[in-house]
This record gives structure tokens, sequence and C-alpha cells, in this order.
């Protein structure tokens, strides 16, 4: 996975090297419900602040540098579940279900 990145606004893609279609890039939709996976969408796009400057990506994680602030860090649009599908004592066992 990678990302590109212009003034205000990262593209969130993924390399696939082996399909049956052969080496593939494929900029991530995002799917809210299981009857979208046969549709075509477009990819998402996620915003950020223009006085931030993406420096790492980490586990769709973006740690940014802000002259105020230093480094802060969000998720990517497409990772955006990460920090809320289950609460801090919750199991594995069941969730995963809830998320494509």
């Amino acid at each position: 996975m990678f990302v590109t990145v212009d003034k205000q606004n990262m593209q969130t893609y993924l390399q696939i090297p082996h399909s049956l279609e052969g080496p593939q890039i494929i900029h991530l939709p995002e799917y809210l419900r299981i009857e979208e996976l046969d549709k075509p969408k477009p990819g998402v796009v996620t915003a950020y602040d223009a006085d931030l400057k993406p420096i790492i990506l980490k586990d769709g994680y973006v740690y940014s540098h802000a002259r105020s602030e230093g480094i802060r860090g969000m998720y990517l649009i497409t990772h955006s579940y990460m920090n809320s599908w289950r609460g801090q004592n919750d199991q594995d066992e069941g969730h995963l279900r809830y998320f494509l």
C-alpha cells in the first residue's frame, strides 16, 4: 500500500504484483455494504490541513509534521475504522465480520 500526496489530499493505492489480470495498482475505494462489492467505485481521498507535511505511513496511519504542533497523525479514510472497531476489553471474535 502507498499514498500519493498533493497540497491537501492523499490518495490511497494498493499494489497487487500477482493477479489473474497481471500486476495492478488499484486506487482503493470505500465499500459500505456487501452489495457494493461488484460495482465499480471511485477511489477515496483523505483530506488534510495544508500546514501538515506527511512524513511516514504505517498501518494506515499517517504521521505528519505541523509547524505549530510538531508531529501528529491521522488515519487514512480507508483505515478510519481501525481506532473504533472494538473496545479496549473486547475480543477479536465476532468483530471482523463488520468490516469488509
